[in-house]
């Protein structure tokens, strides 16, 4: 039995995505060092709770109340930070 590797989560996010993507299974836990169960699970894991990525405060970061009042939390002010660059672009 080989090692077991241990992988990031923006490297599972990788192997899952290529997966969906419709590269080969078998290639990618050969590449990554994984077992096909690992594979599905994480696969399973992502799908259940990718809705939550865009799942965040109801308020659009272009808003006048969201620009007035400046950021409310650390995700707010990244999204602060993302719109004020783009003003400047």
């Amino acid at each position: 039995m080989g090692t077991m590797r241990l992988l990031d989560a923006a490297t599972k996010v990788t192997v899952v995505l290529e997966g969906l993507a419709g590269r080969p299974v078998a290639e990618i836990c050969r590449e990554y060092g994984v077992c096909r169960d690992d594979f599905y699970l994480w696969r399973r894991h992502l799908l259940a709770n990718i809705c939550s990525l865009f799942e965040f405060d109801s308020r659009s970061i272009c808003s006048p109340e969201t620009l007035e009042h400046g950021p409310q939390s650390s995700a707010d002010h990244h999204l602060h930070f993302i719109h004020e660059e783009r003003q400047h672009v």
